[in-house]
C-alpha cells in the first residue's frame, strides 16, 4: 500500500471527514486571525517607530510558517489514526526564513538586471553586483503598502512551508490547491480542478509568484481519498468544461497560428489561455461554487417595465445564469448633446452591464433580421458582446443562425454568442 493512498475502513470514513473539515476550518481561521493581527501590528509599528517595520513582517512570516507546519502535522496524525497505519517519522525542515519567502514571492530578481541570481548565492554573498538579502526588501512608504506586504507574506509563508514539509516527508503526500474565499480567479479555479491529485514532486508548479505574490489559495496535503467541505473540484471541472465547450470549435491549429502571442508559444498553452479568457468574463462565484448569479435591475420600476414590455429578455437572462453570466440589467440609453444642433439625443446602450446586448428572436427566419441585430449592436458604444438566444425561435435552426452570423460583416470588433436550442452557450465570432 502506498503511504500517500491510505485505505480508510468504512467505519472510520465519517470520522475522517469530520476531523479533516474541522482541522481545515481551524487552520483557515487561525491564518485569517494572524493576518488581521499582522495588519494591526504593522500599522501600530508604522505610527510608533517605522524603522522596525521589517522586524514585524519577519515575525508574522515565521508565525505563519509555524501554523502551516503544525497543521501539516495535525493532518498527518489524523490520517495515521484513522487508517491504523504508523507513518514513518521524519525531521521537519526549519521554518522558512522571511527573506526567502520574499525572494520566492517576488520571483527572485526576474525581470531585473540580476535575473538568474538564486537565493543560495545571495545568502552566500556570491553576487557580483554586491547584492544581499537586504536588497530583496522594498522601500515602502505607506501603511497600505506595508499591510499589503505583510498579508502576502503570511499567505505565501504558509504555502511554502507546507510545500517544504511535503518535500521532506518520505510518505510523499498528495495535495490540492484550495481557493480561499468565494471569488477566486479563473487561473486558480483551473488549478483547483485537479483536486487532491498533485504529487509532492509537483510543488514547484504551484506558482508562488502568481498574482505577484497576492494569491491566497491554500496548499492542503492528503494521504488518501477525501473530500473537503466547501471544496468541489469536480464541480469546478464541469464549469471549466462548460467554458471550453463554448469556444471548442475555435481551438484549431489555424486559429492558434493566427492569434498566438509569439512563435515560441506552444499549442497547449495557447489553448489553455483561450479557455481562461472565456472563464474570466463569467461570474467568479459561479466558477468556484456553481451558484448562479442573480438577475438585477437598477430600479423596481425598470424591472416592472421589462417584465411587461420585454419578458423574453428576462427569460434569456434566466438561461444565461446557468452559464455564469451576470444578468445585471442597466438603463439602455443615455443623453448626449449634439455638438452641431445643441439638441439632446438618446444614445443606445447595451442591455446588461459589461457591454452585453441580448436578442431573443421569436419568429426570425431571414438573414436580414440577424444582420440587423449585428448592426444595432455595433452602434452602441459600450457593447462588447451580442448574445442571440435561439431557444424560442421555431423559424430558424441553430445551423442557419450560425450561418447568418458568419455571413454578416457588421459588429466587426464585437464578440457574438448564441444560446442554442440545447441550452448551450457558444461563441460564434
Amino acid at each position: 500500500m502506498e503511504l500517500n493512498s491510505l485505505n480508510i475502513p468504512e467505519t472510520n470514513r465519517r470520522d475522517l471527514q469530520r476531523l479533516l473539515d474541522q482541522a481545515y476550518a481551524g487552520y483557515v481561521a487561525d491564518l485569517d486571525a494572524l493576518a488581521d493581527e499582522a495588519a494591526d501590528a504593522i500599522e501600530a509599528q508604522y505610527r510608533s517607530n517605522p524603522l522596525f517595520m521589517r522586524d514585524v513582517v519577519e515575525d508574522y512570516s515565521r508565525q505563519s510558517a509555524q501554523l502551516a507546519d503544525d497543521y501539516f502535522s495535525q493532518l498527518r496524525a489524523i490520517w495515521a489514526e484513522q487508517s491504523g497505519v504508523d507513518l514513518p517519522e521524519f525531521e521537519h525542515p526549519d521554518l522558512l526564513d522571511p527573506s526567502e519567502v520574499l525572494y520566492r514571492m517576488n520571483g527572485g530578481f526576474s525581470g531585473t538586471d540580476w535575473n538568474g541570481l538564486n537565493y543560495s548565492d545571495l545568502v552566500a554573498g556570491r553576487s557580483n553586483a554586491g547584492l544581499s538579502v537586504d536588497s530583496l526588501w522594498p522601500e515602502l512608504k505607506t501603511i497600505d503598502d506595508w499591510q499589503q506586504l505583510i498579508g502576502d507574506m503570511v499567505s505565501t509563508s504558509a504555502r511554502l512551508m507546507t510545500m517544504r514539509d511535503m518535500h521532506a516527508d518520505p510518505t510523499k503526500p498528495k495535495w490540492a490547491r484550495v481557493p480561499r474565499g468565494s471569488d477566486p480567479c479563473a487561473f486558480c479555479v483551473m488549478l483547483a480542478t485537479r483536486g487532491f491529485e498533485y504529487l509532492s514532486e509537483e510543488t514547484a508548479d504551484f506558482g508562488p509568484t502568481f498574482h505577484n505574490g497576492h494569491c491566497h489559495c491554500d496548499v492542503i496535503s492528503s494521504w488518501g481519498r477525501q473530500k473537503l467541505k466547501g471544496f468541489d473540484p469536480d464541480g469546478m471541472s464541469e464549469r471549466w468544461e462548460q467554458c471550453k465547450t463554448a469556444i471548442e470549435h475555435r481551438l484549431t491549429h489555424d486559429e492558434y497560428l493566427r492569434t498566438r502571442s509569439s512563435p515560441d508559444q506552444k499549442f497547449g498553452n495557447w489553448k489553455r489561455n483561450q479557455i481562461l479568457a472565456e472563464m474570466r468574463w463569467r461570474d467568479r462565484e459561479w466558477l468556484h461554487s456553481g451558484a448562479e448569479p442573480l438577475i438585477s435591475f437598477p430600479s423596481d420600476g425598470m424591472r416592472e417595465e421589462t417584465e411587461k414590455a420585454r419578458p423574453q429578455e428576462i427569460r434569456t437572462a434566466q438561461r444565461l445564469r446557468r452559464h455564469g453570466i451576470v444578468p445585471a440589467f442597466q438603463i439602455d440609453h443615455r443623453e448626449a448633446k449634439d455638438p452641431d444642433t445643441g439638441r439632446m439625443l438618446l444614445i443606445g446602450l447595451s442591455d446588461l452591464e459589461g457591454g452585453i446586448e441580448l436578442k431573443t428572436p421569436q419568429s426570425a427566419d431571414k438573414f436580414r433580421t440577424i444582420d440587423g441585430y449585428m448592426g444595432s449592436a455595433s452602434k452602441k458604444p459600450d457593447c462588447r458582446r451580442l448574445i442571440i438566444d435561439n431557444s424560442e425561435n421555431d423559424n430558424m435552426s441553430d445551423e442557419e443562425l450560425i450561418g447568418n452570423i458568419m455571413k454578416s460583416h457588421r459588429f466587426k470588433n464585437g464578440i457574438v454568442y448564441i444560446l442554442n436550442k440545447k441550452g448551450q452557450l457558444l461563441r460564434i465570432k
